[in-house]
């Protein structure tokens, strides 16, 4: 009976890490751990989603820029400001990225 239920309780273990995990998050621990979460992201998406993901990693990256020279400054101070920025991300699903890309100052259109 003990190796039964032993055998239950592990067959239960190994099954749960088959188990969907929910949607991929961004992982901004490190930068190869960033790709790696954003290549996960793009590949459980469609093409158009993977379009839409762009544009709005974008416009996070590209928010609070008012005009031409504020984007000179902004690129003076390099990769610092985009980091920063782009920390707002972390532990975010594609929905929340995009939800929060809709609250931003940028705007974006599509060319036809």
């Amino acid at each position: 009976m003990k190796n039964q239920v032993l055998c239950v309780a592990v067959l239960l273990t190994g099954l749960s890490g088959c188990a969907d995990s929910g949607p991929v998050r961004m992982d901004l621990t490190s930068e190869s751990t960033y790709e790696a979460s954003l290549t996960a992201m793009q590949s459980s998406l469609s093409r158009e989603e993977q379009a839409n993901l762009m544009v709005a990693l974008l416009r996070i990256r590209m928010s609070g820029i008012g005009s031409a020279e504020d984007a000179q400054v902004s690129v003076g101070e390099g990769l610092v400001l985009s980091a920063e920025k782009m920390t707002r991300i972390d532990g975010l699903t594609y929905s929340e990225i995009l939800d929060m890309a809709s609250q931003s100052d940028v705007k974006t259109e599509m060319l036809k």
